[in-house]
């Protein structure tokens, strides 16, 4: 060992004595221990961090400290509250740090709000972020242990660390770090029994949008296995949601090697026929297709896989009529799989030549959510139906429960027709319904919404010039111009707002916004709010409904 490395050794045994002194209140002790350390490094800024913290201690100068053992002892909610104040107000030194983390990771796991308390701790004190930092550079595997049953914002600022450069010596460190904290998150979601793997997949896929480049040497068939996995329509939404970010951004920055293990997952699952495999393919396959429509178009434009998907979709309908249990889950991934291919043309006439029959059948024989995608698909696939379609769906969403949100969605495709948008605009129940799912079902809250704009925009002017182009174009097609749909005139859309209007929408919309910052639905917030005053009878209206806070807030 040469001279530095021997005085390193020293340095750093005799700061972890220092701190252990401190903690047991042993202030002569440490500050005996500092005087040694002091011989040794007269410079060092930890040193004179501890000789601070050691003269504010003495000085009984550690309010943020008291109000956490205040907190811990007496689990009040007003000492709650008390510590958080004081840990935003202000720094806690080294010491004070390194107290205060022991405290709280070491307090009962029924500790009132401990995860709010934790993650202030992680995201405000400086000396608690470089003391983790540190404890993730000495043992990753310890402190992912201690820090992952902590809560979600306490994790989240956990796994915050990996991101803030100013807690790492070297950019090596840094990205050391967040892969051992990658390595151990895809680690954990491999265990069945894991607690809340939406946390964890939150942290990969947040690590693949920031520092992506850190962990691209990681991405391998295992990784891509597991995420993809994850998209199982049988899982939770908040864990699919997470896994459908992860997905994107794996497949982003792998590239081709990543639309080659892509594509053998659902190869790979079809081939071996099993019930579960197949929904783990077609969920997979389903979540790509909004994502990268490219990529998984081509799988599903591959020759044999929509040939071959029906007969297992049949041989599960023969196995209920003949008694034997039947895999709902089966056709609910086959049917979302074949409405997210509808989003390519080739793919449409696939489905239309192929899956009619079979869709006809299950939008006929089945109820719930089978029913409404089934009916959802068929809209997509055969214009000519769209006014069946639009009944039936409008049933769903009146009469159903867990298939609604596939009934909005799919009345969000049918009202692009001006027909339907009549339709719908004189269902006075159905209209009820779609305001209502604003407030109270947030799954469905874009779909209903999409509905609501569409029934309410108006026609774009067209200039001269866009008027001649389209004469041209039609010239060049030796067609006539299309005629313009008098249902989509102004009169027409001006009638479909007020009804709307009328049916006090406003209110709906100032709620969903309460509980959404989506850039997406507050987008079709104003688009709506746009339609509805264009018509300056309206505004009054609005404005008493409380269009113009909801404008402020917005901006």
């Amino acid at each position: 060992m040469s001279p530095n490395e021997d005085v390193s050794s020293k340095l750093s045994a005799l700061l972890s004595q220092v701190d252990d002194a401190t903690r047991t209140n042993e202030l002569s002790k440490a500050a005996a221990l500092l005087r040694e350390a002091s011989q040794l490094a007269p410079q060092d800024e930890d040193i004179k961090r501890r000789w601070v913290s050691l003269q504010q201690r003495e000085a009984g100068n550690s309010e943020s400290l008291t109000t956490i053992r205040t907190y811990v002892e007496s689990r009040e909610e007003d000492a709650r509250k008390n510590a958080i104040q004081a840990l935003s107000k202000k720094q806690l030194t080294a010491v004070e740090a390194s107290e205060a983390f022991d405290l709280l990771l070491g307090s009962s796991s029924g500790l009132p709000s401990l995860d709010e308390v934790l993650s202030t701790l992680l995201s405000r004190q400086i000396e608690v972020r470089r003391l983790v930092a540190k404890k993730i550079t000495t043992s990753a595997t310890e402190a992912f242990e201690q820090l992952s049953p902590c809560g979600d914002e306490s994790f989240r600022a956990f796994t915050g660390l990996l991101f803030d450069k100013s807690l790492w010596p070297t950019k090596d460190a840094q990205e050391t770090a967040q892969q051992d904290l990658f390595r151990l998150c895809i680690a954990s979601l491999i265990d069945a029994g894991v607690e809340r793997p939406d946390r964890l997949m939150k942290a990969v896929a947040r690590q693949l949008a920031v520092q992506p480049e850190n962990v691209v040497s990681l991405i391998d068939d295992d990784v891509f296995d597991i995420v993809l996995s994850e998209l199982d329509i049988r899982h939770d939404n908040s864990l699919r949601s997470q896994a459908m970010v992860a997905m994107s951004r794996l497949l982003e920055v792998s590239k081709e090697d990543g639309e080659k293990l892509f594509a053998n997952f659902v190869a790979n699952h079809v081939g071996k026929k099993t019930n579960d495999d197949l929904i783990m393919a077609f969920s997979a396959a389903s979540s790509v297709f909004p994502v990268l429509p490219a990529v998984a178009s081509r799988l599903f434009l591959t020759e044999g896989f929509v040939q071959g998907l029906i007969p297992h979709l049949e041989r599960n309908s023969e196995a209920a009529a003949s008694g034997k249990k039947k895999s709902k889950s089966l056709e609910q991934a086959a049917l979302e799989l074949l409405s997210a291919a509808c989003v390519d043309k080739s793919c449409r006439e696939l489905i239309r030549k192929h899956c009619s029959e079979w869709l006809l059948s299950v939008s006929e024989e089945r109820n719930g959510v089978q029913e409404a995608l089934a009916a959802l698909v068929l809209a997509k696939i055969n214009e000519d139906s769209v006014d069946k379609v639009t009944d039936k769906l409008s049933g769903l969403v009146m009469g159903g429960e867990n298939e609604r949100d596939q009934a909005v969605e799919g009345l969000a495709y049918t009202s692009l027709q001006p027909k339907v948008k009549e339709k719908i605009a004189s269902n006075n129940a159905l209209l009820t319904e779609l305001i209502a799912v604003l407030k109270d079902r947030p799954t469905a809250a874009f779909g209903a919404l999409t509905v609501l704009s569409n029934l309410t925009a108006y026609r774009k002017p067209q200039s001269e010039e866009s008027k001649r182009m389209s004469q041209l174009k039609a010239y060049a097609n030796s067609s006539k111009p299309a005629p313009e749909d008098p249902l989509d005139d102004d009169q027409r859309v001006t009638a479909r707002c007020k009804i709307i209007l009328d049916k006090a929408v406003v209110p709906a919309l100032v709620s969903r916004c309460k509980q959404s910052t989506s850039p997406a639905i507050i987008a079709l917030v104003v688009r709506i709010l746009l339609s509805l005053a264009k018509e300056q009878k309206h505004r009054a209206a609005m404005a008493q409904q409380g269009a113009t806070r909801l404008l402020l807030q917005i901006i």
